[in-house]
């Protein structure tokens, strides 16, 4: 599997030129034409489309909405011409591009323009950005970090044995993952992943036990939506079926 640096000249001059640090807020009732307002328009039509999708769609909904949070925060904080800056934008467009089966799935007549201009806004995104169709990625880096601490925050919440117990047997195996996962998305790194993946979705029955509290509603959705975005990305970049 043959992968490029996404970090390129051509990529970061076309970011200085398209996404300045801190972008004037776009005006009211006009499209938005900024990189930093395009992230601010995505997430928010995500928030207006959340009430319409079921519960078992909603997680990976959630994971895309953090995504384009995520990547307009750092943006504000650390300016377009930055390293972090560009990785959460990376991953704000591979996670779109394997979304496109979730949009299909949630289209209906409440949501169906809104989610165009999702991903009307997705494309302008990768076109402003400059990532071709097969970046270098550390996605399994990001994702599973993402995930482990996550986890550890809900190890802070009060837990059935049973669980914390599952939780503590994964820990070992998510710090291999991790180690491995900073060398980039390769086949190796795939395979810990995907076996990873059956561990974390072998624990959806537990985590429906659980979810009464709101704390611990919101982090299991997040781990949720990250499994099974990391899933579809697995599934569609090594042509596996995790």
């Amino acid at each position: 599997m043959k992968r490029r640096s996404f970090l390129n000249l051509g990529i970061l001059a076309t970011l200085l030129v398209a996404a300045p640090a801190f972008a004037a807020p776009e005006a009211p009732g006009r499209p938005a034409t900024s990189l930093a307002g395009l992230l601010l328009r995505q997430s928010a039509l995500i928030k207006t489309v959340t009430p319409y999708v079921e519960r078992e769609d909603l997680p990976r909904l959630l994971a895309l909405k953090q995504l384009a949070t995520r990547a307009h925060d750092v943006m504000r904080t650390y300016g377009s011409a930055n390293m972090l800056t560009m990785q959460r934008l990376q991953e704000l467009v591979i996670g779109f591009r394997f979304s496109k089966d979730l949009f299909r799935q949630i289209s209906t007549a409440k949501t169906a323009q809104q989610l165009i201009e999702i991903q009307t806004i997705s494309q302008q995104i990768t076109d402003m950005t400059g990532f071709d169709k097969s970046p270098y990625t550390q996605i399994t880096a990001s994702v599973f970090g993402q995930i482990h601490k996550l986890t550890r925050d809900l190890m802070d919440l009060p837990l059935p044995d049973s669980l914390a117990s599952r939780f503590h047997a994964l820990t070992p195996k998510l710090g291999r993952l991790l180690a491995l996962a900073g060398q980039g998305d390769h086949p190796q790194t795939f395979r810990l992943a995907t076996e990873l993946l059956g561990s974390l979705r072998a624990l959806y029955p537990e985590f429906d036990q659980i979810m009464a509290g709101q704390a611990a509603f919101h982090i299991v959705l997040e781990i949720q939506g990250l499994t099974e975005y990391y899933a579809e990305f697995a599934r569609s970049d090594m042509g596996d079926a995790p």
